[in-house]
């Protein structure tokens, strides 16, 4: 049954890195000339990475708050049932929201840096 469980957090969390992965796209291709714009001003790489990469870890951060205190009320109350139980350390919920920054970082990296990297001359030609 574990098993099972892993196998499919798994499949869940590669499907919503996929889902924000195509919004990193969308995001992207819809601010093409800002970038190119911003290139051309003397924005550096890193700075467009840094702009693009904010308007998807603000929502992140947010889930996170809102989340450390609604799962620490159920697994409290949950375990609450058990004979034999653990105590909920601080450490787990900071682990969690590490490893929820670290997987929505990745996933968004690569797309940020392709839209970041491009030319300015493409995207200020570019129809749309």
């Amino acid at each position: 049954m574990a098993a099972l469980a892993t196998y499919f957090s798994i499949l869940a969390i590669m499907i919503s890195s996929l889902g924000l992965f195509g919004l990193a796209t969308f995001a992207a291709e819809k601010r093409f000339k800002e970038l190119g714009i911003r290139k051309v001003l003397g924005a550096r790489t890193f700075q467009l990475i840094y702009i693009l990469s904010l308007d998807f870890i603000k929502p992140v951060l947010f889930s996170i708050v809102i989340s450390i205190p609604v799962t620490y009320i159920m697994c409290s109350r949950w375990l609450s049932s058990f004979a034999y139980r653990i105590d909920l350390q601080w450490w787990f919920f900071v682990a969690g929201a590490m490893v929820a920054i670290f997987i929505s970082s990745a996933t968004i990296f690569y797309q940020t840096y392709r839209a970041a990297t491009l030319t300015p001359i493409s995207s200020l030609k570019a129809d749309g």
